[in-house]
């Protein structure tokens, strides 16, 4: 069933009603993406497995083995993988 808007200005009026909203809705909530997180998360290591930065791990034996040779650091959270 049609709207009376639809019926008064056509389907094409009331898409491009619906898409002027959305395009306002986003410019009023301040149009851009949320800010990188760059808090620092300590203790860091390279997984070997997945070559990515991931958080500390102590029940990880390759967390432990990475701590004990000193191969951690502190990582922004926007770092981690």
């Amino acid at each position: 069933p049609r709207i009376a808007l639809e019926r008064l200005l056509g389907p094409g009026a009331v898409f491009a009603v619906l898409v002027g909203l959305s395009a306002y809705a986003f410019a009023m909530g301040g149009g851009k993406a949320p800010k990188r997180d760059a808090s620092l998360v300590k203790d860091c290591w390279r997984n070997p497995a997945t070559r990515k930065l991931e958080p500390p791990a102590p029940w990880d034996d390759g967390y432990v083995a990475a701590k004990r040779r000193g191969d951690v650091r502190d990582a922004a959270r926007w770092e981690l993988g």
